[in-house]
Order: C-alpha cells, then structure tokens, then sequence
C-alpha cells in the first residue's frame, strides 16, 4: 500500500467511512429540505428582491417581456463585451455576442 493510500484509509476510517463507499458515514444522513415556501409567485419575488437588496446587489425588476433589454443594460453597465449563457436561453435584441455553456441547463418558467 502506498503512503498516500494510507493515510486515506487512516482518515477514512476516523471518519467512520468504508473504502467501498468511499465517503463519511455522514453522507447518510436523511435531509428533510423544505421545497416548497407555500407563497405565490409574487411574494417569492418581492422577498428574493428584499434579500439580494440587503446584500448590496442591485435588483431591476421588469416583465419577462423586458428581460433581455434589462439584461442588455446591466451588462453594458458593467463594461461587458460578451456574455455565457446556459444552453436553450435565449436573449434577443442582445447587442453583444453570447456563448451557450452545454453544461448549464436552462429550465424555461411554466405556468
């Protein structure tokens, strides 16, 4: 055994992992996450704008219609020359070339 698996294994077993499972046991622990915040969408918005805000982040609010010119703004604002964006998101009327990132996924709102 090398030394580097060794002291793999040393860490691994005060961690109370196995080798074949490869993590702490702690991995296992059940997380009961809430999903859902049982408020509507508008709510939702007005508090994630109320967070953002008290952290310093400028927040425009705009119909999804407005998106892509409100983009185009805070971007201009910011000296950008190009812009990522996941695969299938769309901005047209962006006056700047965008790159799709295959690895980002782009989840369209329903409703």
């Amino acid at each position: 055994m090398a030394a580097r698996d060794e002291v793999l294994a040393r860490i691994r077993a005060a961690l109370g992992g196995s080798p074949e499972g490869g993590g702490p046991a702690g991995d296992q622990v059940p997380r009961g996450y809430r999903s859902s915040a049982g408020l509507d969408t508008g709510t939702l918005v007005g508090l994630l704008t109320e967070r953002l805000q008290d952290y310093g982040t400028a927040v425009r609010r705009c119909p999804p219609s407005g998106a892509p010119a409100a983009v185009g703004e805070a971007l201009a604002g910011r000296g950008a020359r190009r812009v990522v964006v996941p695969a299938g998101f769309e901005l047209p009327g962006l006056d700047m070339p965008t790159t799709a990132c295959p690895q980002a996924r782009w989840t369209p709102p329903t409703g």
